[in-house]
């Protein structure tokens, strides 16, 4: 089984002095240390897990971590290679796209493992604020596969031979049997850090290459993402598309009941 893992290296946002939160547009991250993104990191980790778990039932397992546009600089490069050390088989550079927006990014991941196919893709739920979390979705919709969210867990059952994935919906846990090609966004997972690692992996680490993958350029015209809902549509409302400020409205009038 093949398991690919979508990452993001992103600044430490809580390192930012108080100050510079006064303009949000304007955030000077030059002097914030780096770091995986908080559900990235969860996800890599998840990963991994889903790998042990299938070694452990004698199965074999593939694990690929990949990125968009990792910042250059020797801290970036660290946490590139410390995933080799934690365990994983490649670690996959895709180019920045021009403009950091979810239907350019997800149109690039698709483009890779359409090339190179997985078994399971996770991803962290969003990278930071003023992240839409829509990725996973446009990822998913490309790619005309199933869109798990909120996993917790992830491990093989040996006995029904599936892969199994522990989601939180509504406060409670439910399991899924996830068909080959999912896509699962990670949020507070069972394992929300990256193992530990000896130092003589990191040693070995250094050794290793990384690949990279340039996507062909095209638009982004996918499917519509194939998200688990238990609600059927009878009690589910749809809302034709609003401006901004009037769905703000809309949903501040149902929140306050004044608004069926």
């Amino acid at each position: 089984m093949k398991i690919g893992v979508c990452f993001k290296i992103v600044p430490d946002y809580e390192t930012l002095l108080a100050e510079e939160w006064e303009n949000p547009n304007q955030l000077d991250f030059t002097y914030a240390k780096k770091m995986y993104g908080c559900f990235d990191e969860a996800a890599l980790e998840m990963g991994l897990r889903m790998a042990d778990s299938l070694k452990a039932a004698g199965q074999t397992a593939e694990t690929v971590a990949v990125t968009c546009g990792a910042p250059e600089g020797a801290v970036s490069e660290s946490l590139l290679r410390a995933l080799f050390a934690a365990g994983y088989d490649d670690v996959v550079l895709l180019p920045a796209c021009e403009s950091f927006v979810s239907r350019n990014t997800a149109k690039s991941l698709a483009s890779y493992f359409t090339e190179h196919p997985v078994d399971l893709i996770l991803t962290g739920r969003m990278v930071g604020p003023g992240d839409s979390g829509m990725v996973p979705a446009y990822l998913a919709g490309e790619l005309g596969a199933e869109l798990y969210p909120e996993a917790v867990s992830a491990s093989w059952n040996d006995a029904e031979s599936r892969a199994e994935i522990t989601c939180k919906e509504a406060g409670f846990l439910k399991q899924y049997a996830v068909s080959s090609g999912a896509v699962c966004t990670v949020g507070d997972a069972e394992a929300s850090y990256l193992r530990l690692f000896p130092l003589k992996a990191r040693m070995e680490a250094k050794k290793r290459v990384f690949s990279e993958y340039e996507p062909e350029k095209a638009d982004f015209a996918g499917e519509e993402p194939i998200l688990r809902m238990e609600k059927t549509e009878a009690e589910c409302s749809f809302l034709e598309y609003k401006s901004a400020e009037e769905t703000a409205g809309f949903l501040l009038g149902v929140l306050k009941g004044e608004t069926e």
